[in-house]
């Protein structure tokens, strides 16, 4: 299951993150803390802070260091979903998708978090609150994704949980690289790539969770077309919930720290863009999901705005010939499969765009034909800014599939690949 080109590492950052938390609550080592080697780096009852990162991270942990350390305030179930409520008490948003008499205050009874795993979440929540809000966000959008579906409750509990903790291998990853701009270097995302491995060696090893919840963790960024990572599965080698899984993630990673939806109306765009990376049944849920934000938003808001439409036509356009008069000729001589792949998501994207009316060939007749509608002009811009998005995620499939990426292509034709990706 674990991808061979996967190294085991991140665990300087963890400790880096444990120690850093120890200087906000009381954190300290439940048991005597032993090196592989048999060297004890601290006594049970020591304290885990700054003080002591350099003892811990240069050596070999006889056990994972979240078995052996008690932080003040853990997590708990119930602790878990009095944070979910509070948030959905917060956001119309969530709130838009049911009601204290439906299945989405249900989520509670649905929790079950390991002492080992009720650690880690909390460190999570200290030392990255967004991505823990994130988490309880894609509870919710979990269970009512999972209830739309017909999914029984040995299903939804495992949908939910998986939403709940499918990030907690990030607490692995260089802080820095989440809040980085810009293209990432090799090592960078081989981190990336690394956090969904991470989080289902921690759930596989605990057998407590219900069968199925890791590989969840696992996939959830695999997508049914093989373009997903750490493994690049397609539909039929992934467990059945995973591409599920995997809309869920999609849908809450629209929505701020505070619940909040960024642009409603992209979020639909985003699901009716991407069909061809997921699951048919689950698209058609979340977009119902997704309308019942947007038709709330605009009943507050009145119509969402969009970035200006002749920019993103054109960053569109520029983007497409650079294609065919830059960018393939420098690679094409060069590596195959590279060229092949790249062939192949530039022919999706373009489908795409003319199954919507926006030929990219004749730009001057698609502002015309959209200058005249604002709303239609409105869901276009959408549409572009979307695409966007995905031309720009060609890139973490690149990394992925090519890890040597710069080697196999020079470094000068790899530099303008990237260039041309982040357009």
């Amino acid at each position: 299951m674990k991808p061979a080109w996967i190294s085991e590492g991140g665990g300087q950052h963890f400790i880096r993150h444990v120690t850093e938390a120890g200087e906000s609550r009381q954190v300290s080592a439940s048991e005597h803390i032993f090196s592989q080697n048999g060297i004890k780096l601290l006594a049970e009852g020591s304290a885990v802070n700054r003080g002591v990162f350099d003892r811990l991270v240069s050596h070999k942990l006889l056990k994972p260091l979240e078995e052996s350390i008690l932080v003040e305030g853990v997590l708990s179930a119930a602790s878990i979903r009095n944070d979910i409520n509070d948030l959905i008490d917060r956001s119309t948003d969530l709130q838009s998708l049911g009601n204290k008499g439906t299945t989405l205050y249900q989520i509670p009874g649905r929790i079950f978090i390991h002492p080992v795993i009720a650690t880690k979440m909390t460190i999570l929540k200290c030392r990255l609150p967004k991505l823990y809000a994130s988490t309880c966000i894609s509870s919710v959008v979990a269970l009512q994704l999972g209830a739309r579906l017909g999914l029984d409750d040995s299903e939804l509990d495992m949908l939910v949980s998986a939403a709940i903790f499918h990030d907690i291998g990030e607490l692995h990853i260089d802080p820095k690289i989440l809040e980085q701009e810009g293209p990432l270097n090799s090592e960078q995302w081989r981190q990336i790539f690394t956090h969904p491995v991470t989080g289902y060696l921690m759930l596989s090893s605990l057998p407590d969770y219900r069968v199925g919840t890791d590989r969840l963790v696992l996939e959830h960024h695999e997508r049914s077309d093989g373009s997903g990572y750490p493994s690049g599965l397609q539909a039929d080698q992934l467990h059945a919930l995973s591409p599920v899984m995997a809309v869920i993630d999609t849908f809450a990673s629209q929505f701020d720290a505070n619940g909040n939806c960024a642009d409603p109306e992209r979020l639909g765009v985003i699901l009716r863009l991407t069909t061809h990376k997921f699951d048919w049944n689950a698209i058609t849920k979340g977009l119902e999901m997704a309308n019942l934000v947007a038709g709330e938003r605009r009943n507050e808001e009145g119509d969402v705005p969009f970035e200006k439409f002749e920019d993103l036509l054109g960053s569109t356009v520029k983007f497409l010939e650079g294609w065919g008069k830059e960018i393939r000729p420098l690679i094409e001589s060069r590596a195959e499969s590279i060229l092949q792949l790249l062939d192949r998501r530039i022919r999706i994207l373009e489908l795409h765009l003319n199954r919507a009316g926006l030929h990219p060939t004749n730009a001057d007749s698609s502002q015309s034909v959209f200058a005249e509608d604002q709303t239609v002009q409105s869901e276009a811009a959408a549409i572009l800014k979307e695409a966007n998005w995905q031309r720009r995620g060609i890139s973490t499939e690149l990394h992925r599939a090519f890890p040597d990426l710069p080697d196999q292509i020079g470094q000068q034709p790899y530099q303008a690949l990237m260039a041309w990706l982040e357009l």
